[in-house]
């Protein structure tokens, strides 16, 4: 006669493909809530921000006029007082660098130059200048951040470019127009002053109503982009470089 089996491993194997069901069904809606949760953003991503557009503070933080252009560069940041529901923060920097003003300006009109290359792509659309304005070039820029496998945020900017001073100082300006609303305030501008012919005054500020990035962050952001500019120069010609 064949021994029975114990009942306690009856009753286990009885509830085995029920767990097993059960742990499969929570795991599907789990990944079906994030895709949800992603989906809508993405599918309204062209139709327009929901809160009017927010401009940039045009003036350079305050307390720059205390803190001249040291060689290792000035970096300053704060909150934003008109985001005090959600996480709003600005950050600025200024460097002199050793490199010519025009070479300057064409790497920093670039986008990847202010973009993370691991995470974002991006695409851009030349547009026409508006007459009668210091305005001399202009384009839309469309990014795409994955900053993680199932989350995917999009939205453009406008980009404008204003000759301040002929041949002398510019500004390079951005702003998120349209998009995804978990990024729901974004821009800054890059002012660039020529202090000879081999050196320019870079300052740049930056403000992002965004629950994953920190003042500190915003404004250490800003200086690593000036030092990936000056890399990009210093990897061409001595010539363009002005070393």
């Amino acid at each position: 006669m064949m021994p029975l089996e114990p009942q306690t491993n009856r009753r286990a194997s009885r509830w085995r493909p029920i767990l097993l069901a059960t742990l499969s069904l929570l795991l599907v809606a789990t990944l079906g809530t994030l895709i949800l949760r992603n989906q809508p953003q993405r599918l309204n991503a062209w139709a327009g921000p929901t809160s009017p557009i927010i401009a940039c503070r045009e003036a350079a933080p305050d307390k720059w006029s205390a803190h001249p252009s040291e060689p290792e560069g000035y970096i300053e940041h704060g909150p934003l007082d008109f985001a005090p529901h959600r996480s709003g923060a600005w950050g600025a920097a200024k460097r002199t660098v050793d490199l010519q003003i025009t070479s300057l300006l064409e790497v920093l009109w670039n986008p990847a130059t202010i973009k993370n290359p691991k995470n974002t792509t991006f695409s851009v659309r030349s547009e026409t200048p508006p007459l009668g304005t210091s305005i001399t070039r202009a384009a839309t820029v469309f990014v795409k951040l994955k900053p993680v496998f199932f989350i995917t945020l999009e939205w453009q900017e406008s980009w404008q470019l204003k000759e301040l001073a002929a041949g002398q100082e510019y500004r390079i300006s951005y702003q998120k127009t349209a998009g995804d609303d978990r990024l729901s305030h974004f821009c800054g501008w890059m002012h660039l002053k020529k202090i000879s012919d081999r050196k320019t005054l870079v300052s740049m500020y930056e403000e992002v109503v965004s629950s994953h990035r920190t003042p500190e962050e915003v404004s250490r952001g800003r200086m690593g982009t000036i030092i990936t500019a000056q890399k990009i120069l210093q990897q061409q010609t001595p010539s363009t470089t002005g070393n």
